[in-house]
């Protein structure tokens, strides 16, 4: 995530500051290397978020995957605010976002190998992608917050 940030932020820099500021501040051409690199060294940012939401996943289902716990009082006073941009309303919403997140996977890979008989491995890498993404992303904002 935080190599994902950096090229973000580093390509924005780029574009924004146009060629000139990309020679004239080493930094910025810096920061697109860095990131690049840190996004590849290891294995691709995308496939080692999978290992993460494997290892997600399987923690969850020993009871190991400990999430904090969400009052439904708190969701009511989320769904009646106008303005969910206070700090108490957003920390909660991440905190549901992951819950959320790992329900539907389950919920998903159940019904697609469990249920349909389709290959893991074809549901992992062909039909989840995108969702795996997301766990992952919820998982890690989650983690860093």
């Amino acid at each position: 995530m935080v190599t994902w940030n950096s090229e973000k932020a580093s390509r924005i820099c780029r574009e924004r500051g146009g060629g000139a500021t990309f020679l004239q501040y080493q930094q910025v051409g810096q920061g697109i290397a860095g990131a690049h690199s840190g996004m590849t060294a290891e294995g691709d940012n995308s496939v080692l978020m999978q290992k993460v939401v494997k290892d997600l996943l399987t923690h969850h289902r020993k009871g190991k995957h400990v999430v904090p716990v969400i009052k439904k009082e708190a969701l009511r006073q989320i769904a009646q605010m106008d303005d969910v941009s206070n700090v108490t309303a957003m920390k909660t919403l991440i905190y549901l976002r992951e819950q959320v997140e790992i329900k539907s996977m389950m919920k998903k890979l159940s019904e697609l190998v469990l249920e349909k008989g389709i290959k893991f491995y074809d549901v992992w890498m062909h039909m989840v992608s995108d969702d795996i993404l997301s766990l992952s992303m919820a998982f890690g904002e989650r983690f860093f917050l």
